[in-house]
């Protein structure tokens, strides 16, 4: 199955509740540039620092295993 020109990817989706923002990984496709970039800091020293990360919305499904539903969630 190909969805946007992508072929789709499983994952995992964590969900941050202290966060002020989102972060679309591979699991996500873009929807629409909106043609701002950021910096990104890390939470770790593990991790460098990003410049000029695009600001984008994107997209990612959900797949309920309890109802087989299928929720498609919008970021940005």
């Amino acid at each position: 199955m190909k969805t946007m020109g992508h072929s789709p990817k499983l994952g995992r989706a964590e969900l941050d509740s202290h966060a002020d923002t989102c972060c679309a990984g591979a699991t996500s496709a873009v929807i629409e540039y909106t043609g701002k970039t950021c910096d990104v800091s890390p939470f770790s020293k593990e991790y460098d620092a990003m410049q000029n990360v695009p600001i984008v919305k994107a997209a990612t499904a959900y797949d309920d295993a309890e109802t087989g539903e299928t929720f498609i969630l919008i970021m940005g």
